[in-house]
């Protein structure tokens, strides 16, 4: 890839990761509108409930992806820790190790959203 290629390719997934969080933004604003209005309607309680019920399955989805990650990564230490391996694997089990423990902390920031926002 060129770097020319890369900076185009950072930037869509900059403008993506901006459009995500306005979308966020915007469902966690049309939430508390629901919130709001569920209390004097009871058709839109039962939508509330789905919603919760939703975003708690994310939630949990997101857990578990988090727990599974969190499990090949301790795999990935003690083969590191093995006398069975050379300076090459080394390398890319570090690496794996780095790709993992990043996906684990964008997995909790995502958990941490849906809990702060009460989702």
């Amino acid at each position: 890839m060129t770097m020319t290629t890369l900076a185009k390719r950072d930037k869509a997934i900059q403008t993506m990761m901006t459009e995500l969080e306005n979308k966020r933004l915007l469902l966690k604003g049309k939430y508390k509108s629901l919130h709001n209005a569920a209390s004097d309607n009871s058709l839109l309680k039962d939508v509330l409930e789905d919603y919760l019920t939703y975003y708690n399955t994310i939630k949990q989805e997101k857990m578990g992806q988090y727990a599974a990650l969190n499990k090949t990564l301790e795999h990935i230490e003690s083969i590191t820790n093995s006398d069975e391996i050379n300076i090459n694997n080394i390398n890319n089990i570090k690496n794996d190790h780095k790709e993992i423990s990043d996906e684990m902390k964008r997995i909790n920031k995502e958990i941490e959203l849906l809990e702060k926002n009460n989702m």
